[in-house]
């Protein structure tokens, strides 16, 4: 399996851990950006999102603001329906307060995958 392969992998087990459903939209749109920001290094967000929506909105020819909103109904979606036990563990402020940001819920998936693969 080439290290591709491995970062693809890992994204979409993470995504399926914490409770987001295959078969949205979103689910694509943050396995992209996961496997974005964890080939280029930038996963503790330093430098926006901005980049990802970009990138991911050149390869699968779609707006950025659909991007955008796949994305978080995706994140709002593993909220309400996903593993409880994952979203604590993961995000024990905002499973508090509601759902992370787009950005806060990238940084935090891309960071673990980071640590895993390294």
């Amino acid at each position: 399996m080439s290290k591709d392969e491995k970062i693809l992998k890992n994204c979409e087990d993470m995504l399926l851990k914490v409770g987001v459903a295959r078969h949205l939209a979103g689910f694509l749109y943050l396995r992209d950006a996961l496997v974005m920001m964890v080939k280029s290094g930038l996963v503790y967000g330093r430098s926006g999102i901005g980049w990802l929506y970009a990138g991911i909105s050149n390869d699968r020819r779609i707006s950025i603001r659909a991007i955008e909103k796949g994305m978080r109904y995706a994140i709002e979606y593993a909220f309400n329906c996903g593993n409880l036990d994952v979203l604590y563990e993961f995000f024990p402020l905002e499973y508090n307060c509601g759902r992370p940001t787009n950005l806060s819920f990238l940084v935090v998936l891309a960071s673990k995958i980071y640590k895993i693969l390294n």
